[in-house]
């Protein structure tokens, strides 16, 4: 709370001072697409934020947005909070990712450069490429599901059923036409209370109708974390999640209809579930900490040695004793998760998803796109106008207005002294929170006051 008091305080003197201030124009610079503005651009807050500090602002603020004459400049950054990435197995090359909030976009060129194909959807979980048709590209929200059967040029959207909420997938099931699988959980009683259980939900035409199944309708609360399906075995699927009496993993080996709990030794949440694609015993559950493995189809678990951020977990399709986790950095084991070794030099941010594409590997996360030709020892950002940052703080210098300080939504502070030209990534001086505000000095453009918020 000191803290918390140390900033606000500093921000009501920042404030005090900036009363003294002449009342002149701040030019603030903002963009947009065909599908509305994009990123920080989104934040009309930022403009009266402004006006609040400043006073009157001379000149009238720009037109409202429409799509056809759109009257903003997205300045970027590049990047934003991927929440899931997908490739066409025919063509590796091409690679789809949702964004948080920021729509979804294809790269045809290994992420080398990015297009945006749909609108905006602030509650996007995931995305998942037909296996058997690249052209067939399905996008998860929590309360539905888009998609396109033509690349994504054009969409459709279905709902899921009444108290049903999606967690984790798409999945997309390799044999069997049209089916499709989620995770997440449903609202089983209402009244007098309510109480949910983790929940798969599965449609057999393509996204349009859904059902779902309670794994566990006797507990107070349940959800999902992760869903996997053996790419050699379809109707084998295993769920990750959590539930109030601790960790749960769940197996079902006839496509849904029945779950078995499975959970044995694993301790810690399974953020992430992983099958070896030539074996549908042999699973691999990442949680915060280490990595369960098993031979057996969970019966049983074995932890992995050592420290190792798993949120997303990826076997390699031509080895599969080669398996790379995602978190807070990346992981690679050659031992079949035995073992692991840090792997993440290049990287920012935290990782949401995890993909083997064409010998390259591919991490997507809070930081945006990041690919490594190397087998894990370094990476490379690919995010080249993938324009889905979001800010929640904003603050532009009064004595140099091309110096402007944004918080990113991966909790790093970042900063222009070019209106945009180019960013950098700045220490954020605080963990506990995304900050209420960011105010820069009236008079030097190199000190900026940051109140820390929830």
């Amino acid at each position: 709370m000191k803290r918390i008091h140390v900033f606000a305080a500093l921000a009501v003197l920042a404030v005090a001072a900036m009363s003294q201030v002449p009342k002149t124009a701040v030019p603030v610079r903002t963009g947009s697409s065909a599908g509305g503005p994009q990123g920080f651009c989104d934040r009309w807050e930022a403009k009266a934020y402004e006006a609040a500090l400043y006073g009157p602002i001379d000149r009238a603020l720009p037109p409202p947005i429409d799509g056809a004459n759109p009257a903003w400049e997205c300045i970027g950054p590049e990047g934003g909070n991927i929440v899931g990435l997908d490739f066409d197995r025919a063509d590796p090359r091409r690679i789809f990712v949702a964004l948080d909030g920021g729509g979804v976009y294809r790269s045809v060129d290994s992420g080398d450069s990015w297009v945006k194909l749909a609108p905006n959807n602030s509650n996007n979980v995931g995305i998942a490429v037909d296996p058997t048709n690249g052209q067939n590209v399905y996008v998860l929200s929590s309360s539905s599901l888009r998609r396109s059967f033509d690349g994504g040029a054009t969409w459709q959207s279905f709902s899921f059923p009444t108290y049903c909420y999606a967690t984790c997938g798409p999945v997309v099931d390799p044999l069997a036409l049209n089916t499709l699988y989620a995770a997440g959980y449903h609202y089983y009683s209402i009244s007098p209370s309510y109480y949910y259980s983790i929940a798969l939900l599965k449609s057999t035409n393509g996204g349009q109708n859904w059902s779902y199944v309670d794994l566990n309708p006797t507990v107070q609360y349940g959800y999902s974390y992760s869903l996997a399906l053996s790419p050699s075995s379809p109707n084998v699927l295993y769920i990750g999640g959590y539930e109030n009496t601790g960790p749960k993993v769940y197996k079902s080996i006839n496509g849904g209809a029945n779950w078995t709990n499975v959970t044995g030794t694993v301790n810690s949440y399974p953020y992430a579930l992983a099958v070896d694609p030539l074996d549908c015993n042999r699973v691999f559950a990442g949680t915060s900490s280490k990595v369960f493995r098993s031979a057996d189809g969970g019966a049983s678990w074995a932890p992995s040695n050592g420290y190792v951020s798993a949120l997303e977990l990826a076997v390699d399709p031509h080895n599969p004793n080669v398996l790379y986790a995602g978190g807070y950095g990346c992981y690679k084991s050659i031992d079949g998760g035995v073992n692991w070794t840090s792997s993440g030099a290049g990287l920012s941010g935290y990782g949401q998803d995890l993909e083997i594409a064409a010998g390259a590997v591919f991490l997507a996360g809070t930081a945006g796109v990041f690919r490594s030709d190397n087998g894990g020892l370094t990476w490379q950002a690919r995010n080249s106008n993938l324009l889905g940052t979001v800010a929640p703080a904003l603050a532009v210098a009064p004595s140099q207005p091309q110096t402007i300080y944004i918080e990113s939504q991966n909790y790093s502070l970042m900063k222009t002294l070019n209106a945009g030209a180019s960013w950098q990534t700045t220490t954020t001086p605080d963990q506990c929170g995304l900050p209420a505000k960011l105010v820069a000095h009236p008079t030097d453009a190199a000190h900026v006051y940051f109140l820390s918020g929830g």
